[in-house]
């Protein structure tokens, strides 16, 4: 009861601070868009939001029915702060936000000026220099607002105005670079950054990088959106496995140690040639340790899929059921065959489960016994 009265306090606070009024609509988008079918996913967030989706119907029927999709757009947005927000959703590579992906946001519908304000949420998926490989326009469009702007030049004239405006006055790429070092030396007071300091320099080159990839890249051309994607549950991994410390670098690890495991995906049960495992001292860290179950795919030409966990080796030892929980445990499924060189990539993720050591001894040769149990999720085309 206090979390859910504390909520909605800081609920009215922030709308009475941005709108000078908190008795409108506020939504939240998730996978939701004005359209035919995503409409439906928008979920009222306050007491006082149309619980009937009329002002999120109303708009999506004037989009439908417009012959001036620049009239139609003023007369339900506020134009000036959509197309902000769209600029920054670009400029930081936030493709699972409202134009690229169409979630990670909410809207609020003033009943004062009956408009439709953008509001930024959910930015974990930002900055991310791999979204510039395959030299894809920098702004994305996959939403319906987004895409009518795209119908119209004059609204895309306004876009990389603001766009530009933005990199002059805001993206000041030395104050930002100064700011990531100013927090990485802050984290390394607390943990053993390890492996983390990786994700810190890829950060650190989308700001070094970003401006002149959009100078060089093109707009995107107005027609279909694709479907959006959204996090879902794809299989499960039942696994018990005894293995020895220390075997991290063995050449044939999928022949290392006993595993018994059960991997379902899409509803099938994978079937493995062999399967091993191998644990050892974690790049993550001095007191961090890590797992790897390998199952090989096939014989000829084989693949090889794996899931592992990076954990605290004290909470190993301890003999604890320990929670996979991404903040102090951590795991993923990994894939590779000879079509990569045998270089492995991410085929999934693990955001919950377990796993337990029955026995645990972090030295060379030592006895490490238990099991493993957690569902696997990827990312999955929403059609409805």
């Amino acid at each position: 009861v206090l979390f859910k009265n504390s909520r909605t306090l800081f609920t009215r606070m922030f709308l009475r601070t941005h709108f000078d009024e908190d008795n409108g609509d506020l939504y939240e988008g998730t996978v939701s868009d004005f359209g035919q079918t995503n409409y439906r996913t928008f979920e009222p967030k306050t007491d006082e939001t149309n619980q009937t989706l009329d002002p999120i119907i109303s708009f999506k029927n004037a989009l439908e029915d417009s012959d001036n999709i620049k009239n139609t757009l003023k007369e339900h947005i506020d134009m000036e702060s959509f197309i902000t927000f769209w600029a920054l959703e670009s400029i930081l590579g936030h493709w699972d936000g409202y134009a690229g992906n169409r979630n990670n946001y909410y809207v609020y519908h003033s009943r004062s000026s009956g408009k439709f304000t953008f509001i930024p949420w959910g930015l974990d998926d930002v900055l991310d220099p791999n979204l510039m490989e395959e030299r894809e326009p920098y702004a994305f469009s996959n939403s319906v607002i987004a895409n009518a702007f795209l119908s119209n030049s004059e609204l895309m004239e306004q876009f990389h105005d603001e766009v530009q405006r933005l990199m002059d006055s805001v993206w000041d790429e030395a104050s930002i670079l100064d700011e990531i070092d100013r927090i990485e030396a802050l984290l390394s007071t607390e943990i053993v950054l390890g492996e983390r300091s990786q994700y810190i320099d890829e950060v650190r080159s989308f700001v070094e990088e970003r401006r002149e990839y959009m100078d060089s890249v093109s707009d995107p051309d107005y027609g279909e959106p694709t479907p959006p994607y959204c996090i879902q549950e794809v299989g499960s991994i039942e696994a018990s496995f005894e293995t020895s410390w220390g075997t991290l670098q063995e050449q044939s690890p999928s022949t290392v140690g006993t595993v018994e495991m059960e991997m379902i995906w899409d509803n099938e049960s994978l079937t493995f040639e062999q399967i091993g495992s191998t644990v050892g001292q974690s790049d993550s860290g001095s007191d961090r340790d890590v797992i790897l179950l390998i199952g090989q795919l096939g014989d000829d030409y084989p693949a090889f899929i794996f899931p592992y966990v990076d954990f605290d080796r004290d909470e190993a030892e301890s003999g604890n059921e320990i929670e996979i929980d991404s903040i102090n445990t951590w795991a993923n499924v990994l894939y590779t065959d000879a079509s990569l060189s045998y270089e492995p990539i991410q085929a999934a993720m693990i955001h919950s489960g377990t796993i337990r050591f029955d026995e645990y001894n972090p030295t060379n040769g030592g006895s490490v016994q238990g099991h493993l149990s957690t569902n696997i999720y990827n990312w999955v085309e929403v059609f409805e």
